[in-house]
């Protein structure tokens, strides 16, 4: 009998802890502050999260803390959120740029705020070296110099400038054009961009109109004579300009240029 009920105590002790610890765990879950997800993926720093006009391919931001069901709501029409998808996270749609707010608010009527900037997306880059080649195996050498340099001096931009491409539509808007030095004195254009595709790969393609004229880049791997490793191997802008060229030098057969790019952040 002893043994019978020193086993029974034992049963109910655990039992007893068991429960104990379940609620211990359940408090400790719903007294964790309410709390948005702040990371650099989404873009958040010191409470202001940038986001971006149109669009980009994250659209979702974790929501921790507090007590389920969480709602969300948007001050500005320029800012769309819901809750459709995901009880931990609000969904969200850019619909235009400047500043708005998002209010989280959880089952218990605990609230958590997060300051909105929204901004055009743009793709940033500076031109790091400018190289040009020209084949014409009936071209004298003299007459391959000369095309060179007039193909490197139809290039917009010196080594240190660059582009900023401002998309305020889906895949193109205005580029500003750097030629001296980046992030400094610039010319204001426009640009589209678009895919190439060429046999298995598919190349960026930029279609910018700018002082009048129309020029397509290429975004292609820049291969100079002394690159031995392929990690080393940067990318650039080519442009064809064979088709510029061919009623001055008839003997040419190729001739383009290839602006070598590093991108800024």
């Amino acid at each position: 009998m002893k043994t019978r009920a020193l086993r029974s105590y034992l049963c109910f002790t655990l039992l007893a802890t068991a429960f104990l610890l379940g609620l211990a765990g359940c408090d400790k879950e719903e007294s964790e502050p309410l709390r948005i997800g702040d990371d650099s993926f989404n873009n958040i720093e010191n409470g202001v999260w940038t986001a971006y006009y149109p669009n980009t391919n994250q659209t979702s931001i974790t929501i921790y803390g507090g007590v389920k069901p969480y709602t969300v709501s948007s001050n500005s029409d320029i800012l769309k959120v819901n809750m459709d998808k995901l009880s931990d996270a609000f969904n969200y749609e850019t619909l235009g740029v400047g500043d708005a707010e998002v209010t989280i608010t959880d089952a218990k009527g605990e609230s958590v705020g997060l300051k909105v900037k929204i901004d055009y997306r743009s793709d940033k880059m500076k031109i790091v070296k400018l190289d040009a080649y020209v084949k014409g195996d009936k071209m004298t050498v003299a007459a391959q110099k000369e095309l060179k340099e007039k193909a490197l001096a139809s290039i917009p931009v010196k080594a240190g400038g660059g582009y900023q491409f401002i998309y305020t539509k889906d895949q193109g808007g205005i580029v500003y054009v750097y030629p001296d030095k980046y992030g400094e004195k610039y010319k204001e254009g426009t640009f589209t961009r678009s895919s190439l595709a060429v046999g298995n790969s598919s190349y960026r393609k930029y279609e910018i109109k700018l002082d009048g004229m129309e020029r397509t880049y290429i975004v292609q791997r820049y291969y100079p004579s002394k690159t031995r490793s392929v990690a080393m191997v940067p990318y650039g802008f080519y442009e064809d300009l064979l088709d510029q060229f061919t009623d001055d030098y008839p003997e040419v057969e190729s001739v383009y240029t290839m602006q070598v790019v590093s991108a800024v952040f």
